[in-house]
């Protein structure tokens, strides 16, 4: 009898441990499946983005841009929220080509950083340029 009692205690003990690892398993699942979402969700944004900088569509950055968004252009200047669409609506930058590359999204709790390469061909007073750019966005 007392083997049985001991065997029984082991096995709850077991049961035990295997419903906290499946617990542990189904949670860990869920968490990356929300992150895959989230990430799903981030490069779609980012090809949004993409697109309307290739049209000069200003309410697409209005929509995404954080009232204290800041850029720093190829001249090492800053551009705040406001002269970023600015720019864009202006048109004295015609994008004829914006091509997202290796795009790769990391999530970091409620932060998302986004890196990939951007081909680039545009126009600026007549004069044809092929930029590669490596844009990081958070």
């Amino acid at each position: 009898m007392m083997t049985f009692i001991r065997n029984l205690s082991l096995y709850k003990k077991q049961c035990i441990k295997n419903f906290i690892s499946l617990s542990i398993m189904l949670l860990v699942s869920f968490i990356v499946s929300a992150q895959e979402k989230a990430k799903q969700e981030v490069l779609k944004l980012t090809t949004e983005y993409s697109e309307a900088i290739a049209r000069r569509d200003a309410s697409v950055h209005n929509r995404l841009f954080a009232e204290d968004y800041t850029s720093t252009p190829g001249n090492g200047n800053f551009m705040g929220r406001e002269e970023h669409m600015n720019f864009a609506k202006k048109g004295q930058v015609t994008v004829d080509l914006l091509i997202n590359k290796d795009m790769l999204v990391r999530i970091y709790g409620k932060t998302a950083i986004v890196t990939g390469l951007w081909d680039v061909v545009l126009r600026r007073v007549n004069k044809i340029r092929l930029f590669v750019i490596t844009p990081t966005t958070t």
